[in-house]
């Protein structure tokens, strides 16, 4: 589901989680643990990005499990990034800006505030 790329800003390295093309769902319990398994792989670095621009749909499955692991990092640097505007539109409608740390694109994820 996601493809992992690191890059350098002024926090140190950054692990950038790049989403799937399509459709970001977890239709059955073994896709949700599937999702989760690939973010906790990631727990212990010092920041990362999920770049959802590729994602034209995500269901409530993975977005409870991006919340979960913004929670699980306990403080640790995490961004969203560049969401297309039906996945925006969603993630306004939930208030995950209270949540998570949503920014317009990677270049603004990478060199804005953490």
């Amino acid at each position: 589901m996601f493809t992992e790329e690191r890059r350098t800003c002024a926090v140190g390295t950054v692990v950038i989680l790049h989403a799937a093309e399509g459709e970001l769902t977890a239709s059955s319990e073994d896709a949700v643990g599937a999702v989760r398994h690939e973010l906790d792989a990631h727990m212990n670095d010092p920041a990362v990005i999920i770049d959802l621009s590729g994602v034209d749909a995500v269901d409530s499955s993975v977005i409870g499990q991006l919340s979960a692991f913004g929670q699980r990092r306990k403080g640790k640097p995490l961004k969203v990034c560049s969401l297309r505007p039906h996945v925006a539109e969603i993630f306004g409608v939930l208030r995950l800006s209270l949540l998570l740390n949503i920014a317009p694109n990677q270049e603004a994820a990478m060199n804005g505030p953490w």
